[in-house]
């Protein structure tokens, strides 16, 4: 019995030091519809001209949309649209 009292207090204490908590992040409904604001402002079209899909949470807390613009005779544009933790628009750059 003594034994095993080491074994189970490392065992208690291990979860301890898995690590820091996972930051929460945006909402990817509206880490999308920001993204899509963005990027149909920098191309000048409406919302409604671009496509927008959530890639996913960053190690930051922040996350990715890609974003892509067909635009008539000249191909899809796709962008990447980087997130704050916050939600709020970081960056934008081509693909």
């Amino acid at each position: 019995m003594r034994r095993l009292l080491p074994g189970l207090a490392a065992l208690a204490f291990a979860g301890c030091a898995a690590g820091p908590a996972p930051v929460a992040g945006p909402d990817p409904a509206a880490a999308v519809a920001a993204c899509a604001a963005a990027t149909a402002a920098h191309v000048g079209k409406p919302v409604e001209a671009v496509s927008a899909a959530w890639d996913g949470p960053a190690a930051d807390g922040g996350g990715t949309v890609t974003v892509s613009d067909a635009s008539a005779g000249e191909g899809e544009r796709v962008h990447r649209c980087t997130l704050r933790a916050d939600g709020s628009v970081a960056a934008l750059s081509h693909v």
